[in-house]
């Protein structure tokens, strides 16, 4: 289980993990959801209309956690690191998946491929007012030798 995280702390408990990540016999669980839109989460992005770049905002919604996954396909820490800076997407597990990233990268980010299986949203939000949290699922393999 792990709480807030400093940078610092972040890249600790990755030199751990990455030692367990070494280890073919080991499986690893990392679960986290991710943006929980609405004013009830104090997450609207200062967005004040349904649409927004031309989406509907659950669209919009979509590609803001799109990116996330994509940069979690990068494997690198840094990167999600300042995702979350810049965006505050409401990821609850973003410390932990920090954690398995740093992990990867005391291992090596080519002795991984990630694999994204499925992505969702609890309701799909047309609006400011309402809210839905997504959820998405991956699968991260050893490289094949």
């Amino acid at each position: 289980m792990v709480g807030a995280l400093e940078d610092s702390t972040e890249r600790q408990l990755g030199r751990v993990v990455g030692q367990w990540l070494a280890d073919p016999t080991n499986l690893l669980v990392i679960s986290s959801d991710f943006c929980h839109w609405g004013e009830r989460f104090r997450y609207t992005r200062g967005l004040t209309t349904s649409r927004e770049d031309g989406v509907e905002l659950w669209e919009w919604i979509e590609k803001l956690d799109q990116e996330a996954l994509r940069i979690i396909q990068t494997k690198n820490g840094d990167a999600f690191r300042a995702y979350i800076s810049e965006t505050r997407n409401t990821i609850c597990g973003r410390y932990p998946i920090g954690v398995f990233l740093r992990a990867v990268e005391t291992v090596g980010r080519n002795e991984f491929e990630v694999y994204l299986t499925r992505y969702a949203q609890s309701s799909k939000s047309r609006s400011i007012r309402d809210s839905s949290v997504s959820y998405a699922a991956a699968q991260i393999y050893s490289s094949p030798p």
